[in-house]
């Protein structure tokens, strides 16, 4: 059986038990009773509590969260093994049991309806994996630490400022570009229609000035410096997707030394940030290459 001594181990049955509660997602709510277990329940795969609904951004409120529920559950030690959770192993068990017994006392015809159902509610375990530890890490990285992330060449600016500038300059690129397309035509037009004269003249001359001004105007508000350029020739796209606000790709370059260093520093007294990373991030022992 499973002993949570250190957070650590706190963590590894975190991550084994929300990832095959996701599984389980279609009997989550027969798994664990929200009468049996108030205030948790379960919804979509995911465990809650009914007093609280809030975003958890705080990482000993995240351990805490698990800790108590576990509390709350006496291990079986006779229990089946059907993932790497202890705790899940017990509950899943504990409803198999009730689950047979009840089924015990139906007609052949029901037995073999709830058979079929029960078909249904197996494991999805085609589907991408989910751990509530990578959950949290994921969201803490989005909506606590990326506005905070400083450039390393402008000290002075944050990380964002500066991608949001490449990215505004590519947009400005496309709709300079489209425009400027769509005044041609309706330029080309105007002369066939009624030939190159004065006013057509005219009009020509004002909308390149116009387009000119405008194009000056987003690259000189969206300028970038060329220590700035290089610092994000560096940066992986999936990096940053993640600084404009997309959803964290943990995989062994979010963890490289080029973009950790970015990051590391938010996590001095983390236990789920080195936890992920370590799983991630790869070392040379001897003639082979390992996990951390």
């Amino acid at each position: 059986m499973v002993e949570i001594n250190t957070k650590t181990d706190l963590l590894k049955e975190i991550e084994a038990f929300s990832k095959a509660l996701y599984e389980y997602r279609n009997i989550g709510p027969l798994i664990i009773s929200e009468k049996e277990y108030n205030p948790y329940y379960v919804e979509n795969g995911y465990l809650k509590r009914a007093d609280y609904s809030g975003v958890i951004l705080d990482e000993n409120a995240f351990l805490a969260f698990y800790a108590v529920f576990f509390d709350s559950i006496k291990l079986d030690s006779n229990a089946g093994k059907i993932s790497d959770s202890d705790y899940f192993n017990t509950l899943y068990f504990k409803y198999k049991e009730k689950y047979e017994k009840e089924s015990s006392n139906l007609d052949p015809f029901m037995q073999i309806v709830r058979s079929n159902q029960e078909d249904k509610n197996k494991s999805y375990e085609d589907e991408e994996a989910y751990t509530a530890v990578e959950g949290f890490l994921d969201l803490v990285l989005r909506q606590k630490i990326r506005k905070n992330i400083k450039s390393k060449t402008s000290k002075d600016k944050s990380l964002t400022q500066i991608v949001k500038k490449e990215d505004n300059n590519k947009d400005y690129r496309t709709i300079s570009f489209v425009v400027a397309s769509l005044l041609s035509i309706l330029t080309t037009f105007l002369v066939m229609l009624s030939g190159f004269n004065p006013v057509t003249a005219a009009f020509i001359i004002v909308i390149i000035l116009i387009l000119f001004a405008y194009t000056i105007s987003c690259f000189t508000v969206n300028k970038l410096s060329k220590s700035e350029k290089e610092e994000l020739k560096q940066l992986p796209k999936s990096f940053k997707k993640y600084i404009l606000g997309g959803y964290t790709t943990f995989n062994e370059e979010f963890f490289s030394h080029q973009i950790s260093s970015y990051i590391d520093s938010f996590f001095k007294d983390s236990v789920v940030y080195p936890y992920v990373k370590a799983k991630y991030t790869k070392i040379e022992s001897g003639n082979s290459i390992t996990n951390e």
